[in-house]
């Protein structure tokens, strides 16, 4: 992946392009959104008539679903070959939505960059499968730079941790800063090289992978889009957070009342992840465009 040359957009401009491209494929947008939401009511179906045929008849699990977390876990006791047999379930469709996601994002990026939607999913399926291999390196690697710095965050024994909010979540998480900065670069890498993958038609997921890191580090402008996104999705979620605490959303209305705005929560950030990955390949077109020839 080559460098950004000058003239090529800057944040404001990654945005901009990001949401005018998503107003073009807004239709496009909607499917694959409604795509996701088919499969997440499709886990909540199997969920709950496995729940309901097994654990239906039990007070006990109806205290449970009511909020005794106690009650809930002693109704699990008897039945622990079907929590297993849900958990097993659940960890297929999410790898089977993974599957799904990949072939998606090609197509998607394909679309941004002016190919068929088609075209793009197929060709860049496996390139995208190997390069999600290999990001499971890097990945690692975050999550023990968290964990190390979570833990030497320690402070206090067990009981001090458990009665202050301070040592219990506070300082953790100020330590899990860097491995969180890494995190957010590495995933902003990998959709660089996603969309090199798509763009520049490369088959290699490694060198990809390593021009969507070196691409990000000589790219600022990048790493600030991609953080804006990032506060953007915080954002709405502490919102959805503070206008849904301590309400009970009772009753047949309030549970319709809290699907409609969980679902118009998940929209808004679906939204702006199309629009975060058009502005992310409008950059990565400008980058890779031959320089213009000078006017004799």
């Amino acid at each position: 992946m080559s460098a950004p040359r000058q003239g090529t957009p800057g944040v404001l401009g990654m945005i901009v392009a990001g949401v005018q491209g998503t107003a073009r494929q807004r239709r496009l947008a909607v499917a694959l959104y409604l795509v996701q939401l088919f499969v997440s009511l499709l886990f909540l179906v199997i969920v709950e008539r496995a729940l309901a045929s097994t654990f239906g008849h039990r007070p006990l699990f109806a205290h449970g679903v009511a909020g005794n977390t106690e009650a809930l876990l002693l109704s699990f006791g008897p039945h622990m070959a079907m929590t297993h047999t849900l958990a097993i379930t659940g960890m297929g469709l999410a790898f089977g939505y993974l599957v799904l996601s990949l072939f998606l994002t090609g197509g998607l990026v394909g679309v941004f960059a002016g190919r068929s939607f088609g075209d793009a999913a197929l060709r860049g399926f496996l390139p995208y499968l190997r390069l999600w291999l290999w990001s499971l390196i890097p990945y690692a690697v975050c999550a023990a730079v968290m964990g190390i710095g979570m833990k030497l965050a320690g402070g206090g024994d067990i009981f001090e941790r458990l009665i202050s909010l301070k040592l219990l979540l506070v300082r953790p998480l100020l330590f899990a800063v860097p491995g969180l900065v890494l995190l957010a670069i590495t995933m902003c890498a990998v959709d660089y090289a996603r969309a090199e993958l798509i763009v520049g038609e490369r088959r290699g997921a490694i060198r990809a992978l390593l021009g969507g890191f070196r691409f990000v580090v000589r790219n600022p402008n990048s790493l600030a889009h991609y953080g804006l996104y990032l506060l953007f999705w915080m954002a709405v979620s502490v919102l959805y957070v503070m206008a849904t605490f301590g309400h009970p959303f009772a009753g047949v209305g309030g549970a319709w009342a809290l699907f409609a705005l969980r679902q118009l929560v998940s929209l808004v950030r679906f939204g702006a992840r199309v629009a975060t990955t058009g502005g992310q390949v409008a950059l990565v077109l400008q980058a890779s465009a031959p320089p213009p020839v000078p006017s004799p």
